[in-house]
């Protein structure tokens, strides 16, 4: 029989739920202690109370206690905690008496959780099942060991390494590792070797572990890891080294590993631009563009005019890594003469989409930007991320108050941009692209250089031998160009340089108007807004959907009643929903709001609700829908009348809405006190006082 007299006198006496804390139900007194911490602010009374709970009768009393003490837990309880460790036999209070315990440092408590790194300790410590010897002490051996971690124990490496070499154990690498990654450079140590010594899968876990410290816990064995035999390390070594340290250098030009280069690379993040120089002539165009995109003219005056030639070859011939790079710096390095090539590399038709999209993104930030007639035959390209960057353009474009880009995403979202003529791109004379066969001074042609890897620029034409340059390399490594069709009258060489054909141009067609409707979202004018507007009532539900909740995000034009009492009435409710943000934002919002909180979707009632002060939105607080109630919650928080917040407790009781209720408790001390008086009256039922209980506790 339960000793309430002596558990009450153990209990602190400030709080309302003594009576809950001792009664016969070990449901409702589980649900009271895990209610403590919500109604009992005081700490020290807190732990008090919490500790006494220890020894009651009940398993899951005596976890939820545990598991409470555990987080507020101060180096003055860490002997009820060990004793409980020790002496309770359910895996659950020793799993939150080592949490507990891994939060401050106790000379007992470390040298016990050493020995249940090894063994289950079985002179000591108590098991709730002798026959299950292994099962039940794996969890607790792992909890041991990630908490020798959390403390840094470093003297108990060798008691970790130890378990981890248990043949007849779990394998606790990963638990072991994460322990080594709390113990500072002596736990690098311990890591490292294990990469270098073990290999595979152990050292793809110690690896990653290892690449979660700070930068001072590795300086002293960042020699040994630039020099580590597993390219992993070399690269997790290069991102912790100094950009001037010589070993990173080399690295970065001759490490046989491409991804260390690269690392390398990134590492020095163009503090060293004559490193990167050099790796433009790399064997790998990972490299290359690595290097590349590591570059800028300020860092490599000198060399401005070769990488303006080798970027415009690039951006023609290049792998597709490096022709990508190639589009991201062409506005850097050749601002007037690269917008032909990158019309050149957007529209081509096949492979390196990601060097497309960024050539389409790099027309943009030429200056002048690439016109808004290019941007208009870039949109009837059949790859849809191309056109998603092209309209990104045009909306900037609009935003900053183009009428023209306006008028543009206009006809992008009316559909009327894929004919033949619309898809075709006339490049003015002045820019065309150059012509590759020409040397330098006798047309536009691309010089043939050669950038060393000593950082040295090479006239290729010019040097004895018929040395090969760095642009024929990469030629002769490319893929070979498809073959062309042959000419006839209908189609020309010159045509087929100007225009592409459209692929499936009905499918292009509606993601083309659903992206142009998407991207003008931001994009202010009327011309966009009629377009918007005429697409609402559109036959296709997904065109017809978009068109209403881009409108419903825009400051939008004066929405006609008759359009909002159309789309209020909609059967699908995503449509209605925006109709009725529309609405409630213009004239006769009282009577849509009324509407909107009948409405059978949860989410348009929440749009109602939304808009109400607190007292009002406090007859929705009980709503059946959860997204209702978290609306109608923000709402009775938002007002000044703290008899609001309090009132809300009884009718979330009423509702037995226990997860909203826990929230409001949480957030608001008038509600809390009101929560504390209710459990206090002596006439509460035991449901509502388990429901309180229970939304306090956080269940």
């Amino acid at each position: 029989m339960r000793d309430d007299v002596s558990m009450s006198a153990a209990l602190a006496s400030d709080t309302p739920l003594d009576r809950f804390l001792t009664s016969e139900n070990e449901v409702i007194r589980s649900a009271a202690v895990r209610a403590l911490p919500a109604l009992s602010p005081d700490g020290a009374g807190l732990r008090r109370t919490l500790t006494a709970l220890l020894l009651d009768p009940d398993a899951d009393v005596r976890a939820d206690a545990m598991e409470r003490l555990a987080a507020v837990a101060e180096h003055g309880d860490g002997e009820a905690l060990l004793r409980s460790l020790e002496g309770d036999p359910v895996r659950e209070v020793k799993l939150a008496a080592i949490s507990g315990l891994s939060r401050f440092r106790d000379d007992r408590a470390v040298e016990l959780l050493r020995a249940l790194a090894l063994s289950r300790c079985e002179d000591r410590v108590a098991w709730e099942d002798e026959d299950s010897d292994w099962e039940d002490w794996l969890d607790i051996q792992i909890a041991a060991i990630e908490a020798l971690g959390a403390l840094g124990e470093t003297a108990a490496i060798d008691d970790l390494l130890a378990a981890r070499d248990d043949e007849f154990g779990q394998t606790l690498d990963t638990a072991v590792f994460r322990a080594l990654g709390g113990m500072g450079q002596e736990g690098a140590r311990w890591l490292l070797a294990i990469i270098n010594v073990e290999g595979g899968i152990a050292a793809e876990r110690a690896l990653d572990v290892l690449a979660t410290f700070s930068r001072d816990a590795l300086v002293p064995y960042l020699e040994p890891l630039l020099a580590a035999p597993d390219a992993r390390v070399r690269g997790l070594a290069a991102a912790f080294a100094d950009a001037t340290d010589p070993l990173l250098r080399a690295m970065a030009t001759e490490d046989p590993d491409p991804s260390v280069r690269i690392a390398a690379l990134k590492a020095m993040a163009g503090a060293v631009p004559d490193v990167a120089v050099a790796a433009l002539g790399d064997t790998d165009e990972t490299v290359q563009a690595a290097a590349l995109e590591g570059l800028t003219p300020e860092a490599v005056p000198g060399l401005v005019e070769a990488l303006e030639e080798n970027i415009l070859a690039w951006l023609a011939t290049a792998p597709p890594a490096l022709r990508r790079a190639a589009a991201i710096k062409a506005p850097e390095f050749a601002p007037l003469r690269a917008e032909t090539a990158l019309l050149d590399l957007a529209e081509e038709g096949d492979g390196a989409l990601e060097a497309r999209v960024a050539a389409v993104k790099s027309l943009g930030q030429l200056d002048p930007p690439a016109s808004l007639e290019t941007l208009r035959a870039l949109l009837a390209s059949p790859a849809q991320q191309v056109r998603a960057a092209a309209l990104v353009l045009c909306a900037r474009a609009a935003a900053a108050g183009s009428e023209e880009a306006g008028a543009l995403l206009a006809a992008a979202i009316a559909g009327t941009l894929l004919s033949e003529g619309e898809a075709r791109i006339d490049r003015p004379p002045e820019r065309d692209a150059p012509d590759a066969a020409q040397p330098k001074g006798e047309g536009p042609g691309i010089r043939q250089i050669r950038i060393t890897r000593e950082g040295e620029i090479v006239d290729g034409a010019a040097e004895e031998g018929g040395g090969s340059s760095t642009l024929s390399s990469i030629l002769g490594g490319a893929a070979p160009a498809p073959e062309m069709a042959e000419d006839t009258p209908e189609e020309t060489a010159p045509k087929r340089r100007k225009r592409r054909p459209v692929e499936g141009p009905d499918e292009v067609a509606e993601a083309l108007v659903i992206e142009a409707m998407r991207c003008a979202q931001g994009a202010p004018g009327a011309a966009i807004d009629a377009a918007l507007l005429a697409r609402i009532g559109d036959e296709d539900a997904a065109l017809r959907r978009t068109a209403w909740e881009v409108l419903a995000e825009r400051p939008g034009p004066a929405s006609a009643s008759e359009m909002i009492a159309a789309g209020t009435n909609d059967d699908d409710p995503v449509i209605r929903a925006a109709a009725f943000r529309i609405g409630l934002r213009g004239e006769g919002a009282e009577a849509l709001r009324a509407k909107a909180l009948a409405d059978a979707d949860p989410l348009i009632r929440a749009s109602g609700v939304a808009a109400l002060s607190a007292e009002p939105a406090l007859a929705h607080i009980g709503d059946p829908a959860r997204a209702v109630r978290s609306a109608a919650l923000e709402r009775v928080l938002s007002g000044e009348d703290a008899g609001v917040p309090a009132r809300a407790v009884a009718t979330l009781l009423d509702a037995e809405r226990a997860d909203t209720l826990g929230e409001l408790v949480a957030r608001s001390e008038p509600a809390r006190d009101a929560a504390k008086a209710t459990l206090a009256a002596p006439d509460v039922p035991n449901r509502k006082a388990l429901i309180l209980l229970q939304a306090c506790g956080g269940v």
